[in-house]
């Protein structure tokens, strides 16, 4: 199970370097973080589907769903 968040700027082009952390929903689930590559995507590989809260560099940019080769598209 794989799925990425891809982070853009208002022309739409990726984002790299960015801190992207993910609070999994469920009190036994816990946290993944990774940095967004040239293109803009950060990669979580083995985690089930579900609700995460996701950060960006820190500050909170809400709730989401993912599932299985899904990507999350997030503005900077």
């Amino acid at each position: 199970m794989a799925f990425e968040i891809r982070i853009v700027n208002d022309d739409g082009t990726g984002v790299p370097g960015i801190r992207v952390a993910i609070a999994f929903e469920g009190f036994t689930r816990g946290m993944a973080e990774a940095r967004t590559d040239a293109d803009g995507c950060a990669r979580f590989d083995g985690h089930k589907e579900g609700g995460i809260k996701v950060f960006l560099d820190g500050r909170e940019r809400g709730h989401h769903r993912y599932r299985d080769g899904v990507s999350i598209t997030l503005p900077r």
